[in-house]
């Protein structure tokens, strides 16, 4: 099968025209709504979509031979070929009738079980959707006159589960229950305010650019009391790492106004940005969350050799940790002491707290690159990426600083080993070496048939294994622990071959500088879609057998499900992720790339 050449379908359904500016079924929205997506001239994006479609039938894909083979689906295509016809118009022309030129829902706290929902759409050939909507309704015997009711002097009808639907002035309005389809029919009257006029929603939008595709708006002020619900503390976070990584995002979610997110399309890319501004400055118990930027080495994981994902956070760790008690819960704050003190102890007693935070520079990187597996080599089941945990030393931390680290990582390496040879495991070989002028500690198996042999071996119990493939081990043969200082960066890799990577990229790198884009004190993840495929491909079978196990299938179908599954993730190029902590809010952007069409 050739390259996927169309815009995924996710993308697609966000292929739409720019936004208008000014909203205006939002307008009959209640300002009791805490949350409005809108979608902005949403007709438009039927043409992308057919696109892929019809690529995907071109193609054959595993995807489209599903949904063809699928008798629920085709009967669903009858039966809206049906309608469209009965309008005098094809599949596509009625599509874009019914969903307008604008969409508009809302949510809003209930009275009830859940929150009340309101679905509104504006539409710009009334004719049509009147037409195709009377034929749907008469097809659900929805019409019938026991299913009507008056809500405002309207006609609705009842649905489903309290659900009532209502056309009034060229707009179908659809809501889960009676009084949420009467808050926005009487908005509409003018008997209630609209969210439109409230004071944070327009600053809120007003961050929007105009060839914004689709928006979303939060009212964090009526959502605050959601956010204690079920804490031991108010205001505090139970598990110590969750708090360092995400406590400023926690702040600042209860003290914004409001957050603002919207979706774009450039050429060849998704891009959803977000804003959570705050109304106060972040406390001096939360300095921590953010870094700023540095003149460290500025080197590209990306330039890795097999690179596949990076993870960069910018915290000041020991800030964080001496601000513990603010930031945690009692059990947090007892978690966090027993981490440090196994730390310290695996450091052969170097005090982490002290004697090791207070280096740290930032930002702290976690670099992951596929791994080689040589034909003579038992392969580890599943197969696993390496792992490095890069961490910046500040330019003041002392030299003495850098032999300690280093002879501790020996020491941390020396009792790992002693814990596996107590628990009957294979132990490693412990190393040192030198690459490009860099020491290193490094482990290796002592004999890989003799690591074959002595760990336990992942038996296929479903069938259908391979009598010639190599032969396959437990998953801790991914791990073999290396340990380096380069430069000003302290490594810690599961693999000697992602560390001697990772000490060529650095001693090659440039001295940044501040403000440096690639110094800058943003939190960034970054995913190479291809090399993500390639892997999950490699453990095609392991996939397989577990979904069988877990959704009870067998072979053909999981095999089916797994396949659908990697051909969807090959038509994206990658994931960026970008978060930059303001002085009293956050800022994030999302880049989805996509393939390019050849």
């Amino acid at each position: 099968m050739r390259a996927a050449t169309a815009i995924p379908l996710v993308i697609s359904l966000l292929a739409l025209a720019p936004a208008t500016g000014q909203s205006r079924v939002a307008d009959w929205l209640p300002d009791r709504c805490a949350g409005v997506i809108q979608v902005y001239e949403p007709g438009r994006l039927l043409a992308p979509i057919r696109t892929w479609i019809e690529q995907q039938v071109e193609d054959q894909t595993m995807l489209a031979r599903q949904i063809e083979a699928n008798q629920e689906l085709t009967q669903a295509r009858i039966v809206a070929l049906g309608l469209a016809a009965s309008a005098g118009v094809d599949i596509w022309e009625a599509l874009a009738a019914l969903l307008g030129d604008e969409i508009a829902l809302g949510i809003a706290p209930g009275s009830g079980k859940g929150p009340a929902v309101g679905l509104i759409v504006r539409w710009e050939n009334k004719a049509l959707a009147e037409r195709l909507l009377d034929a749907i309704l008469a097809l659900a015997q929805v019409s019938r006159t026991e299913r009507t009711t008056t809500i405002a002097d309207q006609q609705c009808y009842r649905l489903e589960n309290d659900g009532h639907l209502c056309r009034v002035d060229g707009h179908l309005v659809i809501a889960n229950s009676r009084e949420a389809m009467l808050a926005i029919l009487e908005t509409r009257a003018g008997q209630r305010t609209p969210i439109t006029r409230g004071e944070r929603f327009r600053a809120g939008l007003q961050q929007v650019p105009g060839d914004a595709v689709a928006s979303l708006y939060t009212d964090l002020v009526r959502l605050r009391p959601l956010l204690d619900r079920g804490r031991d503390e108010p205001g505090k976070l139970r598990e110590a790492f969750p708090a360092f990584l995400f406590g400023g995002w926690d702040w600042a979610l209860r003290h914004s106004p409001g957050g603002v997110a919207w979706a774009r399309l450039t050429d060849d890319a998704l891009v959803l940005e977000a804003h959570l501004p705050g109304e106060t400055p972040r406390p001096a118990t939360h300095v921590g969350f953010t870094q700023p930027g540095s003149p460290q080495r500025v080197w590209q994981a990306r330039d890795l050799p097999r690179y596949l994902a990076e993870l960069r956070i910018a915290r000041d760790w020991s800030a964080l940790f001496r601000e513990r008690e603010a930031l945690l819960t009692l059990s947090g704050v007892s978690d966090a002491n027993n981490f440090a003190t196994t730390v310290s102890n695996l450091f052969g007693g170097l005090d982490f707290v002290n004697e090791v935070l207070p280096h740290i520079g930032g930002p702290t990187r976690l670099v992951i690159a596929d791994q080689l597996w040589p034909a003579d080599q038992p392969i580890p089941v599943p197969r696993l990426p390496a792992f490095a945990l890069v961490a910046p030393l500040k330019p003041d931390a002392p030299q003495s600083l850098r032999a300690r680290l280093f002879s501790a990582g020996q020491m941390a390496l020396s009792l790992i080993n002693f814990d596996a040879a107590q628990k009957g495991e294979v132990a490693y070989l412990l190393d040192i070496d030198r690459h490009a002028d860099t020491r290193m500690v490094f482990t290796t198996f002592a004999d890989y048939s003799e690591a074959g042999m002595q760990m336990d071996p992942v038996a296929d119990t479903t069938g259908g294994g391979d009598d010639d493939a190599p032969a396959e081990v437990s998953i801790r043969y991914n791990f073999r622990p290396a340990v380096t200082i380069v430069e000003d960066q302290v490594v810690i890799a599961t693999s000697d071959t992602l560390a001697r990577d990772i000490i060529d990229r650095v001693r090659a790198a440039p001295q940044g500088r501040p403000g440096d884009p690639d110094t800058r004190a943003d939190d960034v993840l970054d995913l190479d879609g291809q090399a993500l495929v390639r892997i999950l491909r490699a453990n095609h079978r392991e996939l397989v057998i577990n979904r069988m196990l877990e959704e009870d299938q067998s072979r053909a179908d999981a095999t089916r499900d797994i396949d659908i599954i990697l051909e969807l993730l090959d038509q994206v190029a990658g994931l960026n992720l970008r978060v930059r902590a303001l002085a009293d809010g956050y800022r994030g952007t999302l880049s989805l790339p996509l393939r390019s069409a050849r």
